[in-house]
């Protein structure tokens, strides 16, 4: 169990500093007028495990906040919040009541 939130948290954290890196390139690209990241790609980095950085940054540096984007960074905050309450039910829970049962 340890193993798991451990690997968990460390992939989390380390895709979230990628992403808030990400957000601060496309808001000084923003401001700079340059090319923008795509929209696609930010969202990549949150789906892959950055979405507590996405969200962060996105207050941060205040970018992307009246957009259709935030119902899509919230819709993937939900789905990795259920997808990692589903893993670790069916892998602690889920074994713990079938040692019970045996």
């Amino acid at each position: 169990m340890v193993t798991f939130i451990l690997f968990t948290s460390l992939w989390v954290i380390a895709w979230s500093v990628i992403t808030v890196l990400v957000y601060r390139r496309d808001k000084i690209n923003a401001v700079e007028g340059n090319w923008r990241i795509e929209e696609f790609r930010l969202h990549a980095l949150a789906i892959l495990g950055g979405w507590p950085g996405a969200y962060f940054a996105q207050r941060i540096y205040k970018h992307k906040l009246k957009h259709k984007f935030q119902k899509e960074t919230r819709a993937i905050i939900v789905a990795w919040t259920f997808g990692l309450i589903s893993v670790w039910y069916f892998i602690f829970v889920g074994d713990s009541v079938q040692r019970v049962l045996n």
